[in-house]
Parts: structure tokens; C-alpha cells; sequence
């Protein structure tokens, strides 16, 4: 049996466990499909739809400059991986980066790595503030909440800066090496967008996630707070990425339902809710990548003006 085929395998084992697990939790009579607002059920999709796009938009910002690339190669660019990191197990969805930039845009390996460093970087900024402010507002203590979203803020302000820093940072403690040579090549790239807009595409785009993690747990019937949404898309967003199952599949579920007996929900309950809202999530973030990919195929293909 091939790695490949173990990690799968592993994969599938996990996601039938947590759902096994939370179907064993979950009061079943709670779940009532036909009760969920159609209304609710699409905001998902549309704000997932804007969220992969100012992706698009980012990705082009941060990379370097390929002026004879559409941004709607961009788009594809993102909305492919989006796809591939949904469905993939955790990390095989970054390591398909690399094949992807090269087809869609040009990006040699070294410059999708970089590409992709400081990507993520801005996510993991975004995460930990989520994560802190989120919690520090559920224990009240608003002011270091607010300090925690603006250090984020800066973080993505000075995201290129945080790199050299830590790229002189290592050389001094460890002298050069190939992680140095690598933050330095990726300091060095000359992205297309400013700062300011840049930041603001960022805190855009995750302002749509939290939006369609609000909505998707409104049409499972549990209206989240401003503090439980933060908490709640923190969560998510952590235990997708660090799940083995494809697509987080039973683990995010799970912590979905950690979070909601976080809230104080019971656990039969919690698992109800958790049950729905997140493979509605799963859904929505699916058939947004699969629309804007043949939105933008199309446009490509048949507009000529779209190349521009």
C-alpha cells in the first residue's frame, strides 16, 4: 500500500469517526433539513463566491508582477486550489500550489514558494487575532481586543517587513542557511499591489468568511454573537487545517460542536447545529470555487477583453 493511498485511507477513517461520534451526540429531532431558510442557506455561497475572489485579487497583489497574466487567470489560479484545499487532506492542498501557479500564471517553483509564504502568512496573522480577540471579548476584556485586531492589522501592514526581520533575525542566531536564502528570496519580490490596499483586501476577505460562517449557523438555526462568529470561524479555519480528513470532514465538525458547547449549548444540541451548518459551509466554499472556475473559463474562452 502507497503512502499515498494510507493517508487517504487515514483520511476517510477520521472523517467517518467524527461523524459517527457527533451522530451519536446529536439529538436527531433537532435536524429538520426542510426548516432551513433558502434565503440563509445562499448567503454562504455568495459571500464564500466574494471571499475566493478578493483571494484572486490578493494573490496577484503579493506575487510578483506578471503584467501578460489575466486576472482571471488569477481567479482560476485560486479558486483551483481553494478547491484542491477543500477536498484534499491537510497540506496536500498547498503542496498542489505549486503546479497550479506554474499552469494558470507563470510562477516558477521558487517564486510560488515565496508567493505562498507570504500568503499564508497574512492567514496566520489573521488567525491568531481571531482566535485572541475572539476570546478576550467572551471574557470582556474589549480593550485588549481591540489592541489584538490592530496588531493584526499592522502584521498585515508590514507583512513583507515581518519576513526580513525574521530572515535577519535567523542569519544572526544561526548563521545562513537555506530557510534564510528562502526568507530573503521571498522579501525581495516586488508585489503588483500597495499596502494599504493589500490590507484592506485581506481584512475584506475575511470579513466575507466570518459573514458566511454567521449565515450558515443562522440556517441551522443558532444566530452567533460578534464574539462567537470570531470564535467560531477561528476554529474552523484551525481544525481544517491542521485535520487529516479530506476536507476536514468529522474533525471541523467536531470542533464546530466544541465551540458551541464552548457557548454553553449542550452537547446534543451542539452536534445538531454543527451537523448542519458546517457541511453547508463545505458545500457553499465548494460550489463557489467550481462557479467562479467556469465563470472564468468562459470569459477567458469566448471575451477576448477578459485577457486585459
Amino acid at each position: 500500500m502507497t503512502s499515498r493511498t494510507t493517508k487517504l485511507l487515514l483520511a476517510l477513517v477520521v472523517a467517518v469517526a467524527g461523524f459517527a461520534l457527533l451522530f451519536r451526540l446529536a439529538d436527531l429531532s433537532q435536524i429538520d433539513l426542510r426548516s432551513i431558510s433558502p434565503k440563509l442557506a445562499i448567503l454562504p455561497l455568495l459571500f464564500l463566491g466574494t471571499m475566493i475572489a478578493l483571494r484572486g485579487a490578493l494573490l496577484r497583489r503579493i506575487a510578483p508582477s506578471k503584467p501578460d497574466v489575466a486576472r482571471l487567470d488569477w481567479l482560476r489560479l485560486v479558486a483551483h486550489h481553494q478547491l484542491l484545499f477543500i477536498l484534499a487532506p491537510s497540506g496536500l492542498g498547498d503542496a498542489g500550489f505549486f503546479a497550479l501557479a506554474r499552469h494558470h500564471v507563470g510562477l516558477d517553483t521558487a517564486e510560488a514558494a515565496a508567493t505562498l509564504a507570504l500568503y499564508r502568512l497574512r492567514d496566520a496573522a489573521m488567525l491568531a487575532s481571531l482566535g485572541a480577540a475572539g476570546g478576550l471579548m467572551m471574557a470582556g476584556l474589549m480593550p485588549l481586543a481591540i489592541a489584538a485586531a490592530a496588531l493584526a492589522v499592522l502584521a498585515l501592514y508590514f507583512a513583507e517587513d515581518v519576513v526580513v526581520l525574521a530572515e535577519f533575525v535567523l542569519r544572526v542566531l544561526f548563521a545562513e542557511g537555506k530557510v534564510t536564502r528562502f526568507l530573503k528570496h521571498a522579501a525581495s519580490l516586488s508585489p503588483t499591489g500597495g499596502r494599504l490596499s493589500t490590507t484592506l483586501i485581506v481584512l475584506a476577505l475575511w470579513t466575507c468568511s466570518a459573514l458566511a460562517t454567521a449565515a450558515a449557523f443562522a440556517a441551522a438555526g443558532y444566530q452567533l454573537s460578534l464574539q462567537q462568529t470570531i470564535l467560531m470561524l477561528a476554529a474552523l479555519n484551525a481544525s481544517g487545517a491542521i485535520a487529516i480528513s479530506i476536507g476536514g470532514l468529522g474533525a471541523a465538525e467536531a470542533g464546530a460542536a466544541g465551540m458551541l458547547m464552548l457557548f454553553g449549548e449542550t452537547a446534543a444540541n451542539a452536534a445538531a447545529v454543527a451537523l448542519v451548518a458546517r457541511p453547508l459551509l463545505f458545500l457553499s466554499a465548494v460550489a463557489a470555487s467550481v462557479l467562479l472556475d467556469l465563470l472564468s473559463w468562459w470569459f477567458l474562452r469566448f471575451r477576448p477583453s477578459a485577457r486585459r
